[in-house]
C-alpha cells in the first residue's frame, strides 16, 4: 500500500538513522542538539509509525536494534544519501564553509604516521570538516560502509571486499626493532635466530597464521617465539622500550622513525624477503560521488604523498 509522505514527518527517519548508529538515546539526543526526552518522544513516534519496538534495552543504556530496525538500515541509508544530493544539487562543495563530519577507520599506524598532517591540512583548507576517527585494523565485512558507519576506512589491509573502491596511498617497509643493547644485535640476524628470539608480534590482520612473515617462517620449519600478539604499532614500541626483557618486533619504518631518533631504540633489516606492504584508503560506492567524500579522498592523497 503506498504512504503517503504528507502525513509523515521524515525528520522522524534522520533520528532513526542517528539511533541506529549511536544506540543510545541520550548520545542520539546529543547529536540532533535536543534533550532526552525529546528524543524518546521520537522514539515513541517511530515505534508507533513502524508498528515495532525497533530498540530494546541491553546493558549499560545500550539500546539493541531489533530485527525490524535491523533490516531498515540498507533503505534509511540509501533515501538520506538520496535526499541529500537534492539539496546539493546545482551547489559546489566549498571545503571552507561546508560543516560536515566524516567517519574514518584508521588503524593506529595510519594515525601516527597520517593523522596530524592531515589534521594541518583540514584546519587550514576545511576548518568546518570534523573526524570522527573509529579503530579498524582490518575489514572483515561491508556492513559498516554500507549502514553509514563508515565514510572512509584508511589502513594496511590484507584483503578488500570487492563491492569497496580503493586507493593505493604509499609503500612501507618492515624493519625489525629492540631496546639498544639486544645482544642478538651484535652480529646479523638470519631468519632462524629471528623466530627464536623473544618478540612482540603487531597483528594488523585478521588471521596472522595466513600473513606472508608467518607463512614464510613455517615454510622454513621455524616456530617464532612470540610473548605477546598486540593489535596497536605505538604499544609494541612502548613496551619493547619500557621492558626489562629482551624483546624485539617487526616494525613498520614510518611509524618507527621518530622512536629511533632517542636513546632508546635500535633497528636493522628485516630477516625476511618482500616485507613491504601498501597502505590503502578504501570507500563504498555509495560514497563515490559524494562531494565531501570525494574531497576527502583526494585530501588524503595529497597529503600522503607528501610524506611519501
Amino acid at each position: 500500500m503506498p504512504v503517503n509522505l504528507s502525513r509523515v514527518n521524515l525528520n522522524l527517519l534522520v533520528a532513526l538513522d542517528v539511533l541506529l548508529k549511536e544506540q543510545n538515546v541520550t548520545r542520539a539526543g546529543q547529536r540532533l542538539f535536543i534533550t532526552q526526552s525529546a528524543m524518546s518522544s521520537i522514539l515513541k513516534q517511530l515505534r508507533e509509525v513502524f508498528h515495532d519496538d525497533l530498540f530494546v534495552r541491553g546493558q549499560s543504556s545500550k539500546m539493541i536494534p531489533t530485527d525490524f530496525a535491523l533490516s531498515l538500515q540498507g533503505p534509511l541509508n540509501e533515501f538520506l544519501n538520496k535526499a541529500e544530493a537534492v539539496f546539493l544539487t546545482g551547489k559546489s562543495f566549498d571545503p571552507k564553509t561546508t560543516e560536515t563530519v566524516l567517519r574514518i577507520g584508521m588503524s593506529d599506524y595510519t594515525e601516527a604516521v597520517l593523522l596530524p598532517k592531515l589534521v594541518d591540512y583540514l584546519m587550514e583548507h576545511a576548518p568546518r570538516m570534523e573526524l570522527d576517527i573509529r579503530h579498524m585494523n582490518y575489514i572483515d565485512n561491508l556492513h559498516v560502509f554500507e549502514n553509514g558507519e563508515l565514510d572512509l576506512a584508511i589502513g594496511i589491509f590484507d584483503e578488500i571486499p570487492q563491492n569497496l573502491n580503493e586507493q593505493t596511498l604509499y609503500s612501507d617497509e618492515v624493519i625489525l626493532v629492540a631496546k639498544k643493547g639486544h645482544p642478538a644485535f651484535a652480529s646479523p640476524i638470519s631468519l632462524e635466530i629471528y623466530a627464536g628470539l623473544p618478540q612482540i608480534v603487531v597483528v594488523l590482520f585478521r588471521d596472522r597464521s595466513l600473513h606472508h612473515i608467518d607463512q614464510v617462517i613455517r615454510e622454513a620449519g621455524f616456530c617464532r617465539n612470540v610473548v605477546a600478539n598486540v593489535p596497536h604499532v605505538l604499544s609494541a614500541l612502548y613496551t619493547i622500550g619500557a621492558s626489562q626483557s629482551h624483546l624485539v618486533c617487526g616494525i613498520p619504518y614510518r611509524v618507527a622513525a621518530p622512536f629511533l631518533k632517542g636513546e632508546n631504540l635500535i633497528s636493522v633489516p628485516f630477516p625476511v624477503e618482500n616485507n613491504t606492504f601498501e597502505l590503502k584508503q578504501v570507500w563504498h560506492s555509495r560514497s563515490d560521488k559524494s562531494p565531501a567524500n570525494r574531497w576527502f579522498r583526494e585530501a588524503v592523497a595529497k597529503v600522503a604523498s607528501s610524506s611519501a
